[in-house]
């Protein structure tokens, strides 16, 4: 037998493997990956959540408000992630969709090799900068000690980050949901165990936060390269392909850039936040921020695993020209984000006293105006979740420059006039009502978008081509 036919003979297993995403039915095929991604994301946010209320519980709101000004420099990490992990996945269930293994495995391997490179050469930056960049995301005096000891484990634990978030992604597009999310499960439990042991027992404060935090990126980095090495995985990861070609990486670019850009605009939008709530608020304003965003986070995991369910399902059907299932996946999916978000938001605005005290450790002060911005700020939630849908959904058909337009709108085109003007107009109030207001305008875009796409008929095959 020649080397060529039983490459094909391994093709044709890899993409029988994934048939079922073009022929089971759509729904019970997006529950199929919401579910898992869901369970995967909610656990994420716990140990997220986690690590607020043990902060705030052990260090109180200057500790808050430290992890509320890094959490922007985190979110650029999350974005060098998501360049090659979101764009990686895309190309791969596109790829996979076409029966080319082949070349899937060469997206594979170049994510994995260039989030690790990449995350290695930002934290040298933001380590050379520390100090200036923690400044610029709104750190004063009374919280740079604590910002500067929460960034250093951050910063180191980058590398693992951004290689362990990118096998996730291709696991999940590889269509083994399940495993993606058993891996983050083990991670997170991992977090939550080390957690009080760090902050309370070894007395470390907010640094331990950081570096339970850093410590369950390393585990979740080696589950996956166990399930790559272990001969589990769908695809192979090849050595002498971790630092692609240009031909490999432009259209890795090109799809990820998109969510890169999101997450980078989101650390940009809470420049501004965190500069208005400095000005209104003091560091009050900024812990309590911190308070909000731990209560969001759990709120808005949801909808970001059906954003990140939706894009294997879309992205084999547009490959394998199977444009009606790609449809019926986006009507699907827009419905049961609106749906979730109602859900999730409801009890949040009638009885945000619920969800704030365990953040508080008794202070009445910062209890009182993080329950007055936690009531208005959730109500762009589910307006911010279909933005989200539908940058993922371009991602998936391989439509990189609108997801990118798309994913500007939120964080910076609708969100930094509102927000300037609102809160000129009437302080911390202000301030909090800039979030739902940017999601209704951001929404009145987004539907038209999605109308468009709707009544386009899409029958053309607009996939990025390698």
């Amino acid at each position: 037998m020649s080397a060529e036919t039983s490459l094909n003979e391994q093709a044709e297993m890899a993409v029988g493997k994934m048939a079922h995403l073009g022929e089971k039915p759509v729904l019970g095929l997006l529950m199929g990956f919401f579910a898992p991604a869901m369970v995967g994301m909610m656990t994420h946010a716990l140990y997220n959540l986690v690590d607020k209320i043990y902060v705030g519980q052990g260090v109180g709101a200057i500790g808050l408000g430290a992890l509320t000004v890094v959490f922007p420099v985190m979110m650029v990490g999350f974005g060098v992630s998501l360049l090659y992990g979101a764009g990686g996945a895309a190309l791969i269930s596109l790829r996979m969709g076409e029966g080319k293994v082949r070349e899937a495995e060469k997206y594979l391997s170049g994510a994995i090799g260039m989030s690790l490179l990449m995350g290695v050469v930002l934290v040298g930056v933001v380590m050379w900068w520390q100090e200036d960049v923690l400044r610029l995301f709104g750190a004063n005096d009374e919280l740079m000690g604590d910002a500067k000891a929460y960034l250093f484990w951050i910063l180191v634990g980058f590398p693992m980050l951004s290689a362990g978030f990118v096998m996730n992604f291709a696991i999940r597009a590889e269509g083994r949901p399940t495993v993606s999310v058993v891996i983050m499960m083990i991670s997170t439990v991992v977090n939550i165990v080390l957690d009080p042991i760090l902050i309370f027992g070894l007395e470390m404060g907010v640094a331990g936060a950081a570096l339970a935090t850093c410590l369950s990126q390393t585990v979740t980095l080696m589950l996956g390269v166990v399930y790559y090495a272990g001969g589990w995985s769908v695809l192979k990861v090849k050595m002498r392909l971790l630092l692609p070609r240009w031909g490999v990486l432009r259209p890795m670019l090109l799809l990820g850039l998109p969510a890169c850009l999101a997450d980078a605009l989101f650390a940009v939008q809470q420049l501004f936040m965190n500069q208005k709530l400095v000005e209104h608020g003091g560091t009050m304003g900024v812990a309590a921020m911190g308070v909000i965003f731990g209560v969001m986070t759990v709120a808005v995991m949801p909808m970001f695993a059906m954003g990140d369910g939706l894009q294997p399902v879309v992205g084999f059907n547009y490959g394998a020209k199977l444009y009606g299932r790609v449809r019926e996946a986006l009507l699907w999916t827009s419905g049961l984000v609106w749906l979730l978000g109602g859900v999730m938001i409801l009890p949040v605005v009638v009885w945000p006293e619920l969800f704030v005290w365990m953040f508080t450790g008794g202070d009445e002060a910062l209890m009182v105006e993080s329950v007055r911005g936690l009531r208005v700020f959730s109500l762009g939630v589910p307006l911010f979740g279909m933005c989200f849908v539908m940058t993922r959904y371009y991602q998936a058909i391989g439509r990189g420059g609108i997801a990118m337009v798309l994913s500007t709108l939120k964080p910076l085109v609708m969100f930094v006039p509102p927000l300037y003007v609102m809160a000129w107009l009437w302080g911390m109030k202000g301030v909090w009502a800039s979030e739902p207001v940017s999601g209704v305008l951001s929404m009145v875009v987004v539907g038209w978008v999605m109308l468009l796409e709707l009544r386009s008929g899409r029958g053309e095959a607009a996939a990025v081509e390698a």
